[in-house]
């Protein structure tokens, strides 16, 4: 019975060592409440027992749910072929997508059944939580991770298939019968998705270049160097090598770009997302917009500050405050384009709210609509990070204690 479960638990990570660890502490706070509980000397102060009970089922509620939330995220971590070396051994056999993969299924089990079941029987009978809870966490860890896996193996379409779906088990998380029937749904979407991932193996992750080039350097180094003398070969791209200035100024490889159109798909999955957590909740009283406003607002200054470190990450302005007053130039646009994207969110923010307020639109509409319009501002305004960093008005300055050029 344990080797057939051992399909799919965890094997030698720190993953595997969390989840023992999580399991005797939730066997501990059993065995205290039944030591409290059934201790006369307390039974006289019930109101005290009862309280330091619930305390204690809260705390072991929260470590179930964290442990569910691992074990789902591990289901796909530890057997994705996306691991450079699981990867390199499948590139190297006749492995299709077709063959089950050798360290064990991505697809759920038998044995993931046998595991959820019990832990939701103990989270019912004896932590008293809702019978959909931990399936419902546990889907959360492993849709999150299959998420991560589709976007790094390119498959882009299926992972916006899934997260799409995933919103609908998030919309009936309180309701077991439809947050069951949705997560049916969710599942299927991500089983066809690996089908079709694993089919298209072996993927282009961006890094197999750099590899290769790297074992290359290696095995020449190897073939004309004495054991003795060998090491790794340097990577000249590296900061530490070359050193500052020359590394700033040297090749670098282009910023990642996000096109129009997944800026637009990312902001309405936020959108969907914020509707999805909303919904089961009572309207918003009108009166609440301020609250709202602060909400809105805290959000623009996130986004817009994230944005602005990412863009000037080493670059300075061409002239200083001061300077500008002195010389007349108060707008320099080669450089201050960069600020033109943290500029319209904080608009956004700042009049989103009040303008909704006086249309007499629910702040409840606000919260999902302003916080998806300032994420698409942040994801596709110009100028993009490699046009910033080809074309910008900026000096380059030295961040933090980086080696200098020898």
């Amino acid at each position: 019975m344990i080797g057939w479960l051992r399909l799919v638990l965890p094997r030698g990570s720190l993953v595997s060592v969390a989840l023992i660890l999580l399991v005797l502490f939730c066997i501990i706070i059993e065995v205290s409440l039944g030591v409290l509980l059934g201790d006369p000397a307390v039974e006289a102060s019930a109101e005290a027992s009862r309280d330091i009970a619930h305390t204690l089922r809260r705390v072991e509620g929260g470590a179930l749910v964290f442990a569910a939330l691992m074990l789902g995220a591990q289901r796909i971590m530890f057997f994705s072929p996306l691991r450079p070396d699981y990867r390199a051994f499948l590139a190297a056999t006749p492995y299709t997508g077709r063959q089950p993969l050798p360290l064990g299924p991505l697809h759920l089990v038998w044995q993931d059944l046998v595991i959820l079941g019990g832990a939701t029987a103990f989270c019912v009978f004896a932590a008293g939580m809702p019978a959909h809870l931990i399936v419902f966490v546990f889907a959360l860890g492993y849709v999150a991770a299959l998420l991560l896996t589709l976007c790094a193996t390119g498959q882009i379409l299926s992972a916006y298939a899934l997260a799409f779906t995933m919103g609908l088990a998030v919309m009936t998380a309180w309701n077991a019968l439809w947050a069951f029937l949705a997560l049916t749904a969710v599942y299927g979407v991500s089983y066809a998705a690996i089908a079709m991932m694993l089919r298209r193996f072996p993927w282009d992750t961006g890094r197999d270049a750099d590899d290769a080039s790297r074992a290359t350097r290696e095995r020449v180094l190897g073939t004309i160097l004495p054991r003795s003398r060998r090491q790794p070969a340097p990577n000249l791209a590296d900061i530490g090598v070359v050193g500052w200035p020359l590394s700033a100024l040297g090749p670098r490889r282009p910023g990642a770009a996000c096109p129009s159109a997944h800026g637009l798909m990312i902001s309405l999955l936020l959108g969907w997302y914020l509707f999805a957590i909303l919904l089961p909740f009572p309207s918003i009283p009108a009166r609440e917009w301020k609250a709202c406003w602060f909400v809105i607002l805290v959000f623009a200054a996130i986004l817009g500050a994230v944005r602005l470190c990412v863009y000037k990450n080493g670059a300075a302005a061409p002239i200083s405050l001061l300077g500008r007053i002195a010389t007349g130039r108060f707008i320099v646009p080669a450089h201050d384009k960069v600020l033109l994207a943290p500029a319209g969110t904080g608009l956004v923010g700042l009049i989103r709210a009040p303008l909704a307020h006086k249309l007499g639109i629910s702040p409840g509409v606000t919260l999902i609509v302003a916080p998806a319009l300032m994420l698409l501002i942040v994801l596709t305004a110009g100028p993009t990070l490699a046009n910033w960093r080809l074309t910008g008005a900026y000096r380059v300055e030295q961040i933090g204690n980086v080696q200098k050029a020898t």
